[in-house]
């Protein structure tokens, strides 16, 4: 069973993306006051994208020669704020759909306005809680349904096909079956969709006693079988990580398309 994780903001984090020869390190975060920052080491925007197999490890190998700031917050900042913003942060997280526990979105429309700015972005969708998951057939159903609200989200907001949309996990350890039930669904019908899937998922490792360990991204990435699906994993337990990348010079975020 999956167990509800603390509000996520507000963090700062180190983000650890690589491709699918190479391997993923835990990702500590501190405390931060004002807003949800993550760090997204020596990859662009765009390349949030990981293909499994890979493995959680505790050692990080060296620190890329480049590096970029992004900032996640659940309520809009407005408009006035994004010059301020964009002198520090290459990227921001931009919802698709109300944030957790908030009945509106104050995101949409602002696409283009950013883009306009020179930000790249991190496409956020909310996830269910598993208690709103009741049976394998309404698990997929779900799934289906809020995929296909997403890529209709991400479509009118202008965001092209082929565009990451990472669905936001707010539980963490051992994920029950009508969650994976519903990923692979998701993942499924953002493909005929035209996009590709993600998820913004723990990276911690939670305790099941016995001797036994889980972190929900090996979870998910033994339970999504051969689908393509990108991680963005986040631990938000021990500070700092410097984390580590594969690429050394990339392009920034706002060179995306995205």
């Amino acid at each position: 069973m999956g167990v509800r994780l603390p509000p996520r903001a507000p963090l700062i984090f180190n983000l650890l993306l690589m491709n699918c020869s190479q391997r993923i390190a835990k990702l500590p975060t501190p405390k931060f006051d004002s807003a949800l920052l993550f760090l997204l080491l020596g990859v662009s925007a765009c390349s949030l994208c990981l293909s499994f197999p890979a493995k959680i490890l505790v050692q990080q190998p060296s620190a890329p020669s480049q590096s970029y700031l992004g900032f996640y917050l659940n309520t809009y900042p407005g408009d006035a704020a994004l010059p301020v913003l964009r002198k520090t942060f290459s990227f921001g997280g931009y919802w698709l759909s109300p944030p957790p526990e908030s009945k509106q979105n104050t995101w949409v429309g602002k696409r283009r306005l950013m883009l306009s700015k020179n930000f790249g972005f991190l496409i956020l969708y909310n996830g269910p809680l598993s208690r709103e998951l009741k049976s394998s057939g309404q698990s997929g159903k779900k799934g289906t349904s809020e995929a296909a609200n997403a890529a209709a989200a991400a479509k009118k907001e202008g965001f092209p096909s082929h565009a990451i949309i990472f669905l936001d996990v707010e539980e963490g350890g051992r994920l029950p079956a009508n969650y994976h039930t519903y990923l692979r669904a998701w993942v499924d019908e953002l493909a005929r969709a035209g996009y590709r899937a993600g998820v913004y998922c723990s990276g911690m490792t939670v305790d099941e006693g016995n001797g036994v360990t889980i972190i929900t991204a090996d979870d998910i990435r033994n339970n999504i079988g051969r689908r393509d699906l990108a991680y963005f994993a986040f631990n938000d337990f021990c500070p700092p990580a410097p984390g580590c990348t594969v690429r050394q010079n990339p392009p920034p975020p706002s060179a995306s398309g995205i």
